[in-house]
């Protein structure tokens, strides 16, 4: 919820980094600056936002929480959903009338920060279905992630056999392609299932989730790139087309 609400705000914030200069963008653009430049410089100054208002977010909802994982994790979670939201809040601006933006992107950030978060319905759930690329969309379905691994990682010692279930359970660290499920439907414990837990609880450390984390940083940053990718064109499309 918390990257949920921060994602939301991000929205909003950055909505009017293109709709509130349409017309002094068109009217520069027309007496010869570049659309590039012009677009690059936004971004830039963005940027700006970007980082800080995680920083401020975070700074009482981390202290009145008291998570273990670290701040700085955190935060790299925080400035990600934020990369994510500005870039999408781009491509809406660009492509929709004003008067019609807001509604649209806080729209888009609550459906996939509130309802498609990866937890319901969960990763495992949506294995081998269109379902587990539009997830893939979601940028809180990778910070839940990120932050799930990194706040287990602290109660390893003393809680393994219940972070590998929760893990399963939810499709974190792909554990529910690693250990067997219940084949037979009878939800009794098989051999073959017992066998395949004892193997994954004697081997299983937080170092085997860093690919995936690798995974969630990486799909939030292109995901962002991508957006912003998009609303240059969509600039660009409008600037030839009159």
């Amino acid at each position: 919820m918390a990257m949920t609400c921060l994602g939301v705000l991000s929205t909003v914030t950055h909505l009017r980094t293109f709709t509130s200069n349409q017309v002094l963008m068109w009217r520069e653009t027309l007496s010869g600056i570049s659309v590039t430049g012009f677009y690059l410089a936004q971004n830039v100054i963005d940027l700006i936002w970007v980082f800080l208002s995680p920083a401020i977010y975070l700074g009482p909802y981390f202290y009145l929480t008291l998570p273990r994982l670290a701040f700085s994790n955190y935060y790299l979670v925080a400035v990600e959903v934020c990369w994510w939201c500005s870039g999408m809040s781009y491509v809406v601006s660009s492509l929709l009338p004003p008067q019609t933006v807001l509604m649209t992107g806080v729209f888009i950030a609550l459906i996939l920060g509130a309802f498609v978060q990866g937890l319901t319905p969960t990763i495992a759930e949506s294995r081998d279905s269109f379902l587990e690329y539009f997830l893939g969309l979601s940028y809180n379905r990778w910070a839940m992630e990120q932050v799930t691994i990194s706040e287990y990682q602290h109660y390893q010692d003393n809680m393994r056999n219940v972070i590998i279930m929760i893990f399963k359970g939810i499709g974190i660290c792909g554990m529910d392609t690693v250990l067997v499920t219940d084949e037979d439907g009878s939800g009794k414990l098989t051999p073959r299932e017992a066998i395949s837990f004892l193997r994954v609880q004697q081997n299983f450390t937080f170092d085997y989730c860093n690919r995936f984390q690798g995974d969630a940083h990486a799909a939030q940053w292109a995901l962002g790139l991508g957006f912003r990718l998009i609303a240059y064109l969509v600039i660009r499309f409008k600037k030839t087309s009159q």
